[in-house]
């Protein structure tokens, strides 16, 4: 499988490239509904380097925005290092599964069910005009 990273630092975080509309450069020129990853994961870490995955909710079928910490960069991974996660792990729906990736885990986050938690968010203003 074919998969997108983000990292910062120890923090990594893997997308299915499929589930994506496009990368932007940040910050957001456009009004959709938007969120930074790591505010989403509670990750306190700086996003280096961020960029925008752009993609539509699942739900309501809505563009969306998340900010991710860069560099990104793509890799296959064989299916065998893809693991469900275990049961009683209390991680958000958008938790997909754990990625081994040989000793140097990343979770998979389905993107569109992301999309559902951003789009439910109270808005945000365009970045220019918040902290980043």
């Amino acid at each position: 499988m074919r998969i997108l990273l983000a990292t910062a630092g120890e923090d990594l975080f893997a997308f299915d490239p499929k589930q994506m509309a496009g990368v932007l450069a940040w910050p957001l020129t456009l009004y959709i509904p938007w969120r930074s990853l790591h505010e989403l994961a509670d990750v306190s870490a700086p996003e280096p380097e961020p960029r925008l995955l752009l993609s539509r909710s699942r739900a309501e079928d809505v563009p969306f925005a998340v900010r991710v910490p860069g560099p990104l960069r793509e890799e296959d991974v064989p299916e065998a290092e893809i693991f469900p996660l275990p049961p009683l792990l209390a991680a958000p729906p958008w938790v997909r599964a754990l990625v081994s990736r040989g000793g140097s885990p990343a979770l998979l986050l389905d993107l569109p069910l992301l999309g559902d938690t951003v789009v439910a968010l109270p808005q945000l203003p365009l970045p220019e005009t918040i902290a980043t």
